[in-house]
């Protein structure tokens, strides 16, 4: 581009001349400096007394009769081993020719390629002594926290040391302690959950083993206690099967990866289940509205609480079930719950002190309505008093 210009101005110079005789076309040359091995320049003038006369600067007839184009290029040509620009221009019947030495241009990029060359060169031989240090460097934060992570027991809630520098592996230890979180607490609520369910299974299995043995020992002798065995071995079975139902509910709904939300009609499903449920007490249903949720998660949730409501609620008193857009309230009349059960309610195989032994259940049914509501984007709340105590769904999205 530099050589371009430099052309494109002396040409504007030569087009802009008129030569009418050597001596003026000689007088144009020493005062633009064309006597040096830079620049080769031939014009073509129509003159109207002489016809066509060409001009040659030094060394111009030469340098035609042995430049040779480059690679077929129209632009480039080479002479005595440099190359050179051409340009032509043509103005009121004239010719010019033009040829800009690329030399001094090609000297300095051969220059810069040098130094470039030496620099590479210079890098290559000094890089073991300062690249490995720094990779070291670099890689110390991430050695030692492989070291911390290897170093960890199988079951702890100890966290690694987090490093100031550098700032990636400063939060990615700090995610990574976020994790070790959560997944000891994860484990430790399978724990307790197997824990648990193993408790709870113990009670029923052991009833029916005595009662069993019992028959066994004095069911010949008094075929009245076959009856009575009978009968607690088959409470006892219908409670290990709602248990074992119940589990199972908690490990589908945990497993389920996607769920097929839709926009369901809280009035039309309360009615259904209704007249699916043997509940002794009068229901009073308010209000219409829809919520948005899987259909088969929120049967199990309202089916819960609607057993749970006639479970624990006088039989002669009144349900009530409010529905407005986007919410579902059972409210029942019976025992409160204290301040102190209601914040564990909805733990697995929790049963407040009040109703553990007197009234039968598993303490899976509130686990697996919370655990469906945090599925399905809806929020549980509780209100008890000493009159009534309510449980509402409420939609927290859309």
């Amino acid at each position: 581009m530099t050589t371009k210009n430099n052309n494109a101005i002396y040409m504007r110079l030569l087009t802009e001349t008129v030569f009418t005789n050597d001596r003026e076309w000689n007088w144009w040359i020493l005062k633009h400096g064309m006597k040096h091995k830079q620049l080769y320049v031939y014009i073509n003038i129509a003159d109207g007394k002489k016809g066509v006369v060409d001009y040659y600067s030094p060394r111009t007839e030469k340098f035609l009769s042995q430049a040779k184009k480059v690679l077929g290029s129209k632009r480039y040509y080479r002479y005595q081993g440099n190359y050179y620009y051409y340009t032509s221009a043509k103005r009121y019947g004239n010719r010019y020719y033009m040829w800009w030495s690329m030399t001094g241009v090609i000297d300095i990029l051969k220059d810069v390629l040098i130094v470039i060359l030496a620099v590479w060169l210079l890098l290559i031989i000094t890089s073991p002594f300062y690249i490995e240090p720094i990779a070291k460097r670099l890689a110390q934060p991430i050695q030692d926290l492989d070291n911390n992570v290897n170093k960890l027991p199988k079951e702890t809630q100890k966290t690694l040391s987090v490093p100031a520098w550098p700032h990636e592996v400063h939060d990615l230890t700090e995610n990574f302690n976020h994790l070790l979180v959560r997944l000891y607490q994860q484990n430790q609520k399978e724990k307790d959950f197997v824990n648990n369910a193993a408790h709870e299974l113990k009670t029923p299995i052991a009833t029916i083993k005595s009662h069993v043995q019992l028959i066994k020992r004095r069911g010949k002798t008094n075929p009245q206690i076959i009856d009575k065995s009978l009968t607690y071995i088959a409470s006892e079975v219908e409670h290990m099967n709602q248990l074992i139902e119940e589990l199972l509910i908690l490990a589908r709904t945990a497993q389920k990866l996607e769920l097929q939300k839709e926009k369901l009609d809280l009035e039309v499903l309360t009615f259904e289940l209704l007249e699916s449920l043997p509940l002794k007490q009068k229901i009073k249903v308010i209000g219409q509205g829809s919520i948005l949720a899987d259909r088969e998660a929120l049967r199990h949730i309202l089916e819960n609480l609607l057993t749970n409501a006639g479970k624990y609620a006088p039989a002669d008193s009144e349900i009530e079930i409010t529905i407005a857009e986007r919410s579902w309230t059972i409210t029942n009349h019976g025992p409160m719950i204290n301040e102190n059960d209601q914040a564990h309610l909805f733990e697995r195989f929790f049963r407040g002190a009040d109703v553990r032994g007197k009234i039968k259940g598993t303490g899976l049914g509130l686990a697996i309505v919370a655990q469906l509501a945090h599925r399905n984007a809806l929020k549980v709340e509780v209100t008890s008093t000493r009159k009534a105590t309510s449980f509402t769904i409420v939609q927290s999205e859309i």
